[in-house]
């Protein structure tokens, strides 16, 4: 009996412990609907929902307006297929998704097109964050959305063995391909980069490659009445290979004039390995300045 009545008084409990931090949790999300989101926004009856939203990367998703793929000076010779699962841990913002890279090489160390694509990543977003990044009410419970496509053409302009020091050039396109801008993920508006890189084999192995960036960065945004905005596009790295494995480290970033958190940097650690016809890699993202995610 007395069992039976602690087993009770056990399960009473549980369950109005239960009861009171659901009750909690509910008081402290207010109903989601047109007027949360007018009172959150201040709106003024007329304006379309997108022009309430900040375009830079300190207040949408973590694929969203990201820095671009770090160039070294030199054409990526290799035409290949990579695959990638990339995990992006936040406070208020978890994200998981599939990356697609394709690169394709017209002539050996001369000329190359990549391409890259998200064409699916998983968000969990807190409540707050919601706010923050000002979420309209009719997409408030989207946990998925399609990336943007962007497409990089690269070439050689020098190379060390004739010139002592490797340059390459890039021009990127940012397309308007990626869907739910709604939720805060992608911008839903195009852009463009280009920038110039060097790089030079330092030591007496010659397995150090310390290399640098530096180029332009614009992309449309929702202000009607600055609707572009500009950064400086730069990076500094060092690689160190030998027996066929590459560990890269990279300082890289840009700064556009706006100021709205546009501003965003990160360093990356890289490792590879290749193994005859197949390539294996690993690498990690610390945000460091308006892009506020730890990337695995």
């Amino acid at each position: 009996m007395l069992c039976k009545l602690i087993l009770r008084n056990s399960l009473a409990l549980i369950l109005f412990i239960l009861l009171l931090v659901s009750s909690r949790l509910y008081a402290q999300t207010p109903a989601i609907n047109e007027q949360w989101w007018n009172d959150l926004v201040g709106w003024d009856g007329v304006s379309h929902w997108s022009e309430y939203q900040i375009h830079s990367a300190a207040f949408l998703g973590a694929n969203t307006l990201p820095i671009p793929v770090m160039t070294d000076g030199k054409v990526n010779n290799t035409s290949a297929l990579t695959t990638a699962g990339q995990f992006h841990f936040s406070d208020g913002d978890n994200t998981q998704n599939v990356a697609l890279y394709l690169n394709y090489n017209f002539l050996k160390d001369v000329i190359s097109v990549d391409l890259f694509f998200v064409p699916v990543e998983f968000f969990q977003m807190s409540h707050a964050k919601k706010e923050e990044r000002r979420v309209h009410y009719s997409n408030y419970y989207k946990t998925s959305a399609t990336g943007d496509v962007y497409l990089n053409t690269n070439f050689r302009v020098l190379s060390q063995e004739k010139n002592k020091i490797d340059m390459a050039m890039r021009i990127g396109l940012k397309t308007a391909s990626g869907d739910n801008s709604n939720p805060a993920r992608f911008t839903d508006t195009p852009g463009y980069y280009f920038d110039a890189s060097f790089g030079k084999l330092v030591g007496s192995d010659q397995n150090w490659r310390p290399y640098a960036m530096l180029g332009f960065y614009s992309w449309e945004t929702n202000d009607d009445v600055l609707p572009q905005n500009d950064a400086v596009l730069y990076g500094f790295g060092i690689e160190y290979s030998k027996n066929k494995l590459s560990i890269k480290n990279e300082l890289t970033g840009y700064n556009g004039y706006k100021k709205n958190g546009d501003q965003p940097s990160v360093y990356r650690l890289t490792f590879s390995k290749s193994l005859s016809r197949l390539i294996l890699g690993a690498k990690y993202q610390h945000g460091l300045r308006d892009y506020d995610y730890k990337t695995f």
